[in-house]
């Protein structure tokens, strides 16, 4: 699980673009793939011959020239390109090890193919994949490839201004191009390319590689003998072997007709080399191999798919022409010629998912490629960091702002409510502080009066209004209700108006020990100036 988060990890942050190179003897074609996250994948397709008029045989400087010319007018410079080692150039063997462990495996494989090629380790340069693991071993696919041809191979795109991400083989291309469009309709299938100088065999059983070959039996074959047999030239071989038709058995063919049989003749040898491997394999494993998916440019014959159906026993695939119409943007339209193409292209999209070789290894790997490797590694942890660093600050800064917003919020409202609450202060600095001031000098007014409470206070205000003779004159000078006594200092009009204030008064429920005292003339003329306490009695 924990393997499988860390490739899609690193998976996000490998390009998301790539480019597929094969170069044949007679036209190269190219694929960009580009993997699509939320929509569907896009590929685009193109090509350019390699040949003019009776030409069999393009320079490498003219590769070249057609090279950086298809780059450069498609837009295709600074995408990483992989590109395909013809498979005859290459030694590859697929040997059985004792170990399961990749280290070990690793270990042991450059002594494994020491044996294996009539070079020594020191003149090739090779590489390996575990194709299968079953208990207590390992199988493996190991190709190595002389220097001096990826020194050729690599000047070539050199000079076309390509420097390739990885090398893989052409048969391999295959067995890609098979992970990514065919391991939905097929787990046992045997994958033909039938190029100009060779055809290539990738026999997959159970959705696993189980062989490669390369044989040197193509369209050129076919066409050289049909010069050599009937006389045309070069051009008109050619062009005419794309109008031959194969008929569905071998007696079928006229052999009264010079084309026709040495169409068979050829089709004779190509189709007993695919069945000799075919039979091989079958005969060593125990299994059969009941599908084929027939691809190149030689495999467009008229007929070739039923003849081969025939000789070999075998079922062919449907064509998926229609396949990628939807992923297709610009280009020519996805054809089988671009098998191999599409393989390499979508390579890196599979990656932890694919046995792959890549033979740029050593001297040959890109400068400074271990070196940049760690780089790449620190570099993504470094972003790894900052954008968890980032993520923090951004959550802290939200999360503040979001509280700092309600803080401002309810200040404003305190101090809102504040002046509601106390208007005679004119200056709001604290709202908080000045609140309990204000309301420790409530409490003290109050309390002038006995009663922190204001209720009880209205109650004997009441009370008083209530009792109080309404036909009297009486002018209240000083009201002091001071714990449980009342304390009154008034004035009337007479001292019988003054028996009359305490009669009624005594009249209340609420005031006991009415007391009057300190009765006297005024100043003024029917001035009475008197003073009334009285007990305020429980409820």
């Amino acid at each position: 699980m924990l393997a499988r988060f860390t490739q899609m990890i690193a998976q996000m942050f490998r390009p998301r673009s790539f480019v597929g190179l094969d170069i044949g003897s007679t036209s190269v074609r190219v694929t960009k793939f580009r993997r699509g996250f939320t929509g569907p994948d896009e590929v685009v397709c193109l090509h350019e011959d390699l040949l003019g008029g009776d030409s069999r045989e393009a320079s490498a400087e003219a590769i070249s020239q057609r090279l950086r010319g298809l780059f450069e007018e498609n837009l295709l410079r600074g995408v990483p390109v992989v590109v395909a080692m013809p498979t005859h150039w290459v030694f590859s063997r697929i040997i059985t090890v004792p170990f399961t462990d990749p280290k070990k495996v690793s270990q042991i494989i450059p002594y494994e193919t020491e044996e294996l090629i009539p070079l020594g380790l020191d003149e090739v340069v090779f590489d390996h994949t575990i194709i299968d693991v079953t208990e207590g071993e390992s199988t493996v696919l190991v190709a190595a490839v002389p220097r001096d041809r990826m020194t050729q191979y690599l000047e070539l795109l050199a000079d076309a201004g390509i420097d390739p991400v990885s090398m893989d083989l052409d048969s391999l291309a295959l067995f890609h191009f098979y992970r990514y469009a065919l391991k939905e309709l097929a787990q046992d299938i045997v994958l033909i390319d039938i190029g100009a100088l060779k055809s290539t065999i990738c026999i997959v059983s159970g959705g696993k590689l189980r062989v490669i070959r390369s044989i040197m039996m193509a369209g050129e074959v076919l066409t050289r003998n049909l010069v050599s047999h009937l006389g045309w030239t070069y051009a008109e071989a050619e062009s005419e072997k794309h109008h031959l038709t194969v008929p569905e058995a071998d007696d079928g063919f006229d052999v009264s007709d010079p084309a026709s049989k040495t169409l068979k003749a050829f089709l004779g040898s190509l189709t007993a080399e695919i069945q000799n491997t075919m039979r091989a394999y079958e005969t060593a494993s125990g299994l059969a191999i009941s599908q084929l998916y027939l691809c190149g440019s030689g495999a467009k014959l008229k007929g070739l798919s039923s003849y081969l159906t025939q000789r070999l026993d075998v079922k062919v695939v449907n064509s998926l022409d229609r396949r990628f119409e939807v992923a297709q943007k610009k280009g020519d339209l996805w054809n089988s010629d671009y098998a191999s193409s599409l393989g390499l292209a979508v390579r890196p999209a599979l990656w932890g998912h694919s046995v792959s070789i890549n033979l740029r290894q050593g001297s040959f790997s890109i400068p400074h490629r271990e070196r940049s490797a760690k780089q790449k590694s620190w570099m993504r942890l470094a972003v790894g960091v900052v954008l968890v660093v980032g993520i923090g600050f951004a959550n802290f800064y939200v999360d503040y702002s979001i509280k700092e917003t309600r803080l401002q919020t309810l200040k404003n409202t305190l101090r809102q409510d504040f002046r509601t609450a106390f208007p005679e202060v004119i200056s709001v600095v604290d709202p908080v502080q000045q609140g309990r001031m204000a309301l420790e000098q409530a409490k003290k007014r109050l309390e002038v009066f006995g009663h922190n409470d204001p209720a009880a206070v209205l109650l004997i205000l009441a009370d008083l209004t209530e009792h109080l003779p309404a036909d009297r004159a009486l002018e209240v000078n000083e009201l002091i209700v001071e714990n449980t006594k009342v304390k009154i200092e008034a004035s009337t009009d007479s001292f019988e108006s003054v028996d009359a204030i305490k009669a009624a008064l005594t009249n209340s429920e609420r005031l006991a020990e009415v007391v009057v005292s300190d009765a006297r003339m005024g100043a003024r003329p029917g001035q009475v100036r008197f003073r009334v306490t009285a007990v305020v009695t429980a409820e």
